[in-house]
């Protein structure tokens, strides 16, 4: 047995990236954070007077300053500061900044003030989940429509539906629901969500080929309830902790290539795994596992713990 097998089977599962690691050659993930609306653009507004632009550049430096406390994570602000960005340069921002996700805070209203709880979104290649969330694009997209006097992203032009039929997109789609699950999963922790599953719309702002990304509603500002807790800076950071534990639980299910998260990943084995299985479930093979963790056959027993190498190694 070499040296590096020792510390498999009692590493704990998914272990916070150690500064030690982080000094190696590893990169650290990039999230893009994303502060809905801005400058000339309030975004919706309570019955209190709360802009919704405000909530979300709050919550967005909250969120934020959680991410990069994390060992191995940095987050990069698209909007820090009370002014105006068209969605497409949103996009433009997170990609120059090698975002690995891109997260985009909102608070929006709706035409029912009883309407509550917190949403997560990804793109819909083809329409709306729910009455609501076709409404909210609808608002959102428009939105920037007025003010730059720009095309919707929902035009198909012959370029961007060749972009949205292709492959990278379904993969970033298929990401970005991953992401979204771990993010509602722990808002639900923290309060009301508005829907228990992930919804799907056309958002703009989503519509990166090539960076998963979501959409959080916090809540409605049109509910005056929400309205005042939106307001609440300890409910903010409830807020900015939860999505961050969500992003954290994604680059453990799916660490970049050459990242902190991709050199710390684990399984604990349950009954029923196999080598294969593992393997197909996070991208490797079998005869990489086995060098990974200095194996001498494919035996596994309920409990061990196996470091997943990172792609390529």
């Amino acid at each position: 047995t070499t040296p590096a097998a020792t510390p498999v089977v009692t590493r704990a599962v998914n272990p916070a990236p150690t500064k030690a690691v982080a000094r190696r050659a590893y990169r650290d993930v990039v999230v893009a954070v994303d502060a809905g609306h801005g400058g000339e653009d309030p975004g919706a507004i309570g019955r209190g007077g709360t802009r919704e632009k405000h909530v979300t550049l709050q919550v967005a430096r909250l969120l934020a300053a959680e991410i990069n406390r994390q060992p191995g994570m940095r987050a990069v602000l698209i909007r820090d500061g009370d002014y105006y960005l068209n969605l497409r340069r949103r996009i433009d921002k997170a990609r120059e900044a090698r975002a690995d996700l891109f997260v985009s805070i909102h608070a929006d209203a709706f035409h029912r003030a009883d309407a509550r709880g917190s949403s997560v979104y990804i793109l819909s290649e083809r329409g709306a989940s729910s009455e609501a969330a076709k409404w909210l694009a609808q608002r959102e997209n428009s939105a920037d429509e007025r003010l730059m006097g720009g095309v919707s992203l929902d035009d198909k032009d012959e370029v961007l539906a060749s972009v949205l039929l292709d492959l990278s997109q379904s993969a970033t789609i298929e990401a970005s629901a991953d992401l979204a699950q771990h993010t509602i999963k722990e808002l639900k922790t923290v309060g009301r969500v508005h829907k228990r599953h992930v919804e799907r719309a056309g958002f703009a702002v989503l519509k990166s080929p090539d960076i998963p990304s979501i959409l959080v509603e916090l809540a409605f500002i049109s509910n005056p309830a929400e309205e005042k807790k939106l307001t609440n800076r300890a409910h903010q950071k409830k807020m900015a902790k939860a999505i961050t534990r969500g992003v954290k639980g994604y680059f453990y299910r799916r660490p970049p290539d050459g990242s902190v998260f991709a050199a710390n990943k684990t399984h604990t084995i349950r009954r029923g795994d196999t080598l294969t299985a593992i393997a197909l479930k996070y991208r490797t093979t079998p005869q990489q596992l086995m060098a990974a963790n200095a194996l001498r056959s494919d035996m596994l027993r309920v409990g061990q713990v196996l470091r997943i190498p990172a792609a390529g190694g």
